[in-house]
C-alpha cells in the first residue's frame, strides 16, 4: 500500500524519545520525503527528437536534425528539408 511504504521509514528519520517534531508534522515530512525521492531526474527526456520534430508544417527543430544525422538518415533529412517553404 503507497500509504505505508511513505511512512514504513519513519521510524528511520526520527526516533520517538529523541523526536521533538510533532505527529502532524513528521506525517506531511514523510510524504514529502516520499513524493521527492519517487521523482526521479532523467537527463536524457531532451535527446529523443519528439513526433512534433518530424512535422511537415513550420521548422525542422536542431534535435530532429541531430537525430536523423546521427542515425544515417539522410535521404528522410533531405526529404524534410525539401519540405521547408521559404517565406
Amino acid at each position: 500500500v503507497l500509504c505505508e511504504r511513505a511512512f514504513s521509514s519513519s521510524g528511520e528519520t526520527c526516533a520517538l524519545r529523541h523526536s521533538r517534531i510533532l505527529p502532524d508534522l513528521l506525517g506531511k515530512l514523510q510524504v514529502f520525503k516520499y513524493i521527492y525521492k519517487g521523482e526521479r531526474l532523467d537527463f536524457a527526456a531532451d535527446w529523443i527528437a519528439t513526433e512534433a520534430d518530424y512535422g511537415i508544417e513550420g521548422d525542422v527543430t536542431q534535435s530532429a536534425v541531430e537525430e536523423l544525422l546521427s542515425s544515417g538518415k539522410i535521404e528522410e533529412l533531405a526529404e524534410l528539408l525539401s519540405n521547408i517553404t521559404c517565406p
